[in-house]
């Protein structure tokens, strides 16, 4: 994120360090918690501005002087950014080395690998798994790094262009080169190309859309537009009046984006103009022969500081988050306030004793690449690709010790769609409708009559399923959606939009299919698509009515407890640090979980055919959620689903309870 001070004409301007402060302050406080500020994210958006515009400056100025080469611009590069991200690597791996499960270390030393190589981005978008289940991305030590890969490939194609550009207009106008207006004009083209690409391909690919350069170029290139304009036009074409107005509508939609902009949103897309076009009048403001109100508040001394340590600040801020998500969970705001503090700490160090020194070496760029780059990064890859190959060529990474109480303790821990016979899938397709292993209880009974349908909050009631339709005698199917709710209608409202394509596609095949069932077993996690939009409980009662109408049966799974703060993960992690708490204290069942279930109760009365199972009595009773059963194996797989074998015997126990009921609600 750190880049050049200059702004032109060999001018530093302070407000450009305020408006970097304000954008990593925005990052920071959003991934502390995204409710204080929901639109925060958007600050790595600012940064993209602020590199294209800081960038652009810099090469057209050396153009201009007939000063520019391929070696110095990288040499620039490599002093600014290299060190103290290396810095932050080798620190992120040492750590996780005495922190990480196995499996968590490897994902990050393969991600240590790639960043090292400029392509953090790609390896986020190709090979990290986001299906329900997965580690949590806010647990991912290197996923912000994401962004420095944008910028640096950005790099590899944007000093090569102007380049030529120059070539091919190497003509004054008035003083000014004239290869700045095809310059512009090609950036004018190159950002809503950008931007409709990303609203386009954003249901085919989420992940490219948010990861990638295409669909990030638009944002530096918004930069850049805003420094070519400044460049081309006449020092005095910026009035304080001009400048005020300026300040006040980058203001204006850098305030709307950071409130009302959220990460449920398609984005980047059009949406990402509002903070890139904020960013660039801001910048373009500065440039006034008298600063605005707004420039004088940027230009404050301990918003300056915190822009120059902006960078540092931007590479420690989500180690430090992610590594105490990992161990702790969700951080109070208390605790987030101690871990902003220890950003700060951690990036004044990085800053004056790795940033600083290496900015200002003066070396040729032979020298530079190979002290900062080649030498340590070749030394952080090896440590990196040890943790990775090391297993597979039986190098003893860990200790065989470790590894027998880690497999005894997950021997504990099954979730349901970890079972081949649960058919819980991101995208349904023809042949999962078809599936044998998707068919348990009786196996008799062909073909069955009763289905199993819902998300992953479905999937963990098949075990419990499956033990009654052995007991009593009858035969099901299963399949479910990860995150998609099973009613009928468009699911827009109530998914997140990287999801969308998968559930509406896999929901048509799935009402299709149903139609040959005489039971529907509806199950989802209701609260969480309630929380979405205001409408869901009375398309869940529609839905309910139109299959009624069909003639079949319903029955509508209570939603179970959810836990707050549980990590199933925690005795595992124990193994390497045996102060962590896991000792699971019982936690009491919320109260808007059991409004919730009386709602889903209520409205199951209010419809013939429909009828209503809730586990809570044996899940929670008198209302205390048992977090560990009697042999203390963990109940729950996470937060709100349970495992394997909490799920069988919930069978068990809701069959000893009145079997002929279970059977009679359940049974085709």
């Amino acid at each position: 994120m750190r880049q050049a001070d200059l702004g032109g004409a060999g001018l530093y301007r302070r407000d450009i360090d305020g408006l970097r402060a304000l954008a990593v302050l925005a990052v920071v406080l959003f991934h502390i918690n995204a409710h204080w500020l929901p639109g925060g994210f958007v600050g790595v958006d600012v940064f993209f501005v602020i590199s294209g515009y800081l960038i652009t400056r810099n090469i057209v100025s050396d153009l201009d002087g007939a000063r520019f080469t391929l070696a110095e611009f990288y040499r620039r590069r490599i002093k600014r950014i290299v060190p103290v991200m290396l810095t932050v690597l080798a620190f992120t791996l040492l750590a996780g080395y005495f922190v990480l499960l196995p499996e968590d270390l490897e994902a990050l030393a393969k991600s240590a690998v790639w960043s090292v190589a400029s392509l953090a981005n790609v390896y986020f978008w190709r090979e990290v798994n986001t299906d329900y289940f997965a580690t949590e991305s806010a647990q991912l030590p290197l996923l912000h790094l994401w962004s420095l890969g944008v910028e640096e490939q950005f790099y590899l194609f944007w000093p090569l262009l102007l380049a030529v550009i120059w070539r091919l207009w190497p003509r004054t106008v008035s003083g000014r080169n004239a290869a700045l207006w095809p310059a512009l004009i090609l950036v004018l083209l190159l950002v809503p190309l950008s931007v409709v690409f990303a609203e386009w391909y954003f249901e085919a690919s989420p992940r490219f859309v948010y990861y990638m350069l295409p669909s990030r170029a638009g944002e530096l290139m918004v930069g850049a537009a805003a420094a070519l304009w400044s460049m081309g036009s006449r020092p005095d074409s910026i009035t304080r009046v001009r400048s005020t107005v300026m300040s006040w509508m980058g203001l204006g939609l850098l305030l709307l984006s950071l409130l009302f902009l959220n990460e449920t949103q398609v984005f980047p897309g059009w949406r990402s103009l509002l903070p890139t076009v904020g960013a660039a009048l801001l910048l373009l403001a500065g440039l006034g022969a008298q600063g605005t109100w707004l420039q004088r508040a940027l230009s404050f001394a301990p918003m300056v500081w915190i822009g120059r340590l902006s960078y540092s600040l931007y590479l420690w801020h989500w180690p430090v988050l992610a590594f105490w998500r990992y161990l702790y969970g969700q951080p109070s705001a208390l605790e987030g306030m101690g871990l902003l503090a220890l950003m700060f700490v951690l990036s004044w160090c990085s800053h004056r004793w790795v940033e600083e020194p290496a900015r200002h070496v003066r070396y040729g760029a032979a020298r530079v690449l190979m002290g900062q780059f080649v030498l340590p990064g070749g030394a952080l890859l090896l440590f990196a690709l040890f943790l990775v190959l090391g297993p597979r060529l039986g190098l003893p990474t860990h200790s065989q010790q470790y590894l027998l109480a880690l497999q005894e303790r997950r021997a504990d821990l099954q979730a349901a769609y970890q079972q081949d016979w649960v058919c819980q899938r991101q995208r349904l397709h023809d042949d999962d409708l078809k599936n044998d292993r998707c068919v348990l209880g009786k196996a008799t009974e062909r073909p069955p009559r009763v289905l199993l349908f819902g998300d992953s909050n479905a999937a963990h009631y098949i075990p419990m399923l499956k033990t009654v339709a052995e007991t009593t005698g009858f035969s099901f199917r299963n399949y479910a959606i990860g995150a998609c709710p099973p009613v009928m209608g468009d699911p827009q409202p109530f998914v997140h939009a990287e999801r969308l394509s998968d559930c509406r596609e896999s929901l048509a095949l799935a009402w299709t299919d149903s139609q040959a069932y005489s039971v529907l077993v509806l199950g989802g996690s209701w609260l969480d698509y309630g929380r979405r939009s205001p409408i869901f409980m009375a398309r869940l009662e529609e839905t309910l009515q139109l299959v009624a109408a069909r003639g079949q049966r319903v029955v509508l799974l209570a939603k179970t407890p959810q836990l707050s703060g549980y990590d199933s993960h925690c005795r595992e992690k124990a193994l390497k640090l045996p102060w962590l708490n896991c000792a699971g204290l019982d936690q009491r069942f919320s109260s808007e979980l059991q409004d919730l279930n009386q709602a889903l109760r209520e409205m199951a009365d209010r419809i013939p055919g429909v009828k209503f199972f809730d586990a809570s009595a044996q899940l929670c009773p008198e209302g205390r959620c048992k977090i560990y059963a009697d042999d203390n194996t963990p109940r729950y797989f996470d937060a709100s689903h349970l495992t394997v074998k909490a799920s069988h015997e919930l069978g068990l126990a809701v069959l000893q309870q009145d079997a002929g009921a279970v059977s009679e609600m359940f049974a085709p």
